[in-house]
């Protein structure tokens, strides 16, 4: 009954005592119709239901994809550097609906080495050597080295993460992780702890996140970051599972020595000719100076072939420069710059 309609029903023929068709009897017609009512309804109920779930499960999938892609943007280890393989990787972590956690290996390069649209006049590229766990409830860990072709030693610094990621509703995704700076030498490091807040909210393709950093020991440095991300995704493209395009416009506030994070007291004194605690008093503005410090468009692109990720990001940085900087006359350039990278996971 669950499966066939009132007009089936009465239209079978039923043969009773001495041939005749029961359905002809008028009442137990009426009986069958009025019995068989409710069990349709629920079944239609049940059916509308299922696709109300499936609907609303591809709608939530879509919005937290939207999220991830967005959150890797914005909270990148590196503040310049969005790092596009660890977005493929998230993408297809979704806590809610997909079960199993997963191991990525991968490898990315940056064709020029930036923090906050400065690179203290040393141009150089970086390959950075990563692995990651993403666990099915939303925690995850990665540990990230750092290799920079003008600066002595080359590996110059390890990176250990550890966050947690969750949806909150259909719309929003909030993140909280930690980061730790291991320098080389660790004497070096100027900043070696970093803790980062994120919030996203998504509307079908569009996104727009906030997130804020704050960075410590020995030195104090303070980060915002506001982004708005769009999200294109083509499936089953032949031997590519799936294509991505995730367009990026953000800007990036913070104090002026958020670069330390990345670049160690030597590479500031290659750059400067002065140790950082010599730097000139103009320079030595209060860690809760915050101003706009670059605004950043990134154009990557992220394909998945069975367990490989390959991302290229085309990105263009456009430095904004602070009042010690424009009465000082420092020289910032626009870049233009790429990322690539590689990854697998398991």
């Amino acid at each position: 009954l669950l499966n066939i309609s009132p007009r089936a029903i009465i239209s079978v023929p039923v043969v009773g005592v001495g041939g005749r068709n029961l359905f002809s009897i008028l009442p137990l017609k009426m009986l069958l119709v009025e019995i068989s009512k409710p069990l349709i309804e629920e079944n239609c109920r049940t059916d509308a239901l299922a696709a109300t779930f499936v609907s609303t499960k591809k709608k939530t999938m879509k919005s937290l994809k939207i999220s991830f892609a967005a959150t890797l943007i914005a909270t990148g280890v590196f503040a310049q550097n969005p790092d596009q393989a660890a977005q493929a990787v998230q993408l297809e972590n979704d806590s809610i609906f997909t079960p199993q956690s997963e191991w990525v290996v991968k490898l990315g390069f940056d064709s020029h080495v930036l923090v906050a649209g400065r690179d203290w006049d040393i141009q150089q590229t970086a390959l950075m050597p990563s692995v990651a766990y993403y666990h099915k409830s939303g925690i995850n860990g990665s540990v990230t080295g750092s290799i920079l072709s003008n600066t002595d030693p080359k590996y110059n610094q390890t990176i250990l993460n550890i966050g947690y990621g969750r949806a909150l509703g259909s719309h929003f995704f909030g993140t909280v992780g930690y980061n730790r700076f291991i320098f080389n030498p660790n004497t070096e490091g100027l900043i070696q702890n970093s803790v980062n807040l994120f919030l996203n909210y998504t509307h079908d393709w569009f996104s727009v996140g906030a997130s804020y950093t704050a960075l410590f020991e020995p030195e104090k440095a303070q980060q915002l970051n506001f982004s708005l991300s769009g999200f294109f995704e083509k499936q089953d493209l032949g031997i590519i599972n799936s294509l991505t395009f995730t367009p990026n416009l953000s800007l990036l506030l913070g104090t002026k020595n958020v670069g330390l994070q990345r670049f160690s007291g030597s590479f500031f004194i290659k750059a400067t000719g002065a140790r950082w605690e010599n730097r000139p008093i103009a320079n030595r503005l209060p860690t809760d100076f915050i101003a706009p410090l670059s605004l950043n468009l990134a154009f990557p692109l992220t394909a998945q072939i069975g367990h490989f990720q390959w991302g290229f990001s085309l990105n263009y940085i456009v430095p904004v420069k602070s009042k010690i900087e424009l009465i000082q006359q420092e020289e910032l350039n626009k870049t233009l710059y790429f990322s690539v990278n590689v990854g697998y996971k398991f």
